[in-house]
């Protein structure tokens, strides 16, 4: 029996981490496996196999954090995956949240160095602690370096035997 995989990411066309998934989703073994992406934003430029359904959970309203943590819990409800894959921090402590809403485990994936990325952000601090707090309840968290790796360990307190890096391709 095929494993669904939901797939999330706040878009799919653009930088590393979008062509990364793209790839991945391009790859899969779709005879053990059934991709689903789910994206906060779409762009028009989106190359996909038809037959991955897309799910837009794109909201103009405010917190936008909210509004797409409960259309992201609806949508896991829905598809009921075996398992969630999500790409970048903010999309990260998201799906985190709606993993523990619905019971389905979360693999998290980190393309960016989050110390130095929060900073960019309103509430950098509060950032920092949710990334902490929620990075440990993934099941496994990804990173694509082992720089990133340690910035996790070191400035977040992550686990390091929770952490596996795999590069990029």
């Amino acid at each position: 029996m095929k494993k669904k995989i939901l797939f999330v990411i706040y878009a799919i066309y653009g930088g590393g981490s979008e062509k990364r998934t793209q790839k991945i989703l391009e790859n899969l073994d779709q005879t053990k496996f059934q991709p689903h992406l789910c994206v906060f934003y779409l762009t028009g430029k989106e190359r996909l196999r038809k037959n991955i359904p897309v799910y837009n959970l794109s909201t103009k309203l405010r917190p936008a954090s909210f509004f797409l943590t409960w259309k992201l819990i609806k949508l896991i409800k829905k598809i009921k995956p075996d398992k969630i894959f999500s790409t970048l921090w903010s999309t990260n402590l998201i799906a985190i949240i709606a993993s523990k809403f619905t019971g389905i485990p979360v693999i998290t994936n980190e393309a960016t160095t989050p110390s130095i990325d929060v900073k960019g952000y309103s509430f950098p601090l509060i950032r920092k602690k949710l990334i902490s707090f929620l990075y440990s309840k993934s099941l496994i968290i990804t990173t694509v370096s082992e720089y990133t790796k340690s910035d996790l360990i070191k400035n977040f307190k992550l686990p390091k035997n929770k952490i596996t890096v795999i590069h990029n391709g």
